[in-house]
């Protein structure tokens, strides 16, 4: 199912594509990934219509880690954090944080820590 939705999302976002949006996008965004041309909320938009039937939470967090990590262009990293968060779960950069991890410190300008 994973893999499927991943294609589905993929295929969706290229039909979507707008090459003539594509290099403004990449170069206001200064990323050496190459972009489809797709804005953010129907990038979105796609991904959610996309998981809308599917309840499986583990699935949906497989399939976002799936585009995150396959990504060939940036509108699949920006749909590959829409399916986890569907169902409330997070997305993909937080994905990957253990457990164990401390928590982050926020610090004031001389380095002291902020309560």
């Amino acid at each position: 199912m994973t893999d499927q939705l991943a294609a589905t999302i993929r295929a969706d976002l290229r039909a979507a594509a707008d090459p003539s949006r594509a290099a403004g996008q990449q170069a206001y965004m200064k990323s050496a990934m190459p972009f489809l041309g797709v804005r953010v909320p129907q990038a979105r938009m796609i991904a959610r219509r996309a998981a809308a039937g599917i309840t499986d939470a583990a699935s949906l967090r497989a399939t976002a880690l799936q585009l995150w990590d396959g990504a060939e262009h940036r509108e699949e990293r920006c749909s590959g954090s829409r399916p986890a968060r569907v169902r409330g779960g997070t997305a993909p950069g937080r994905l990957r944080r253990s457990s164990r991890e401390a928590p982050r410190r926020r610090l004031d300008r001389s380095g002291q820590v902020l309560r």
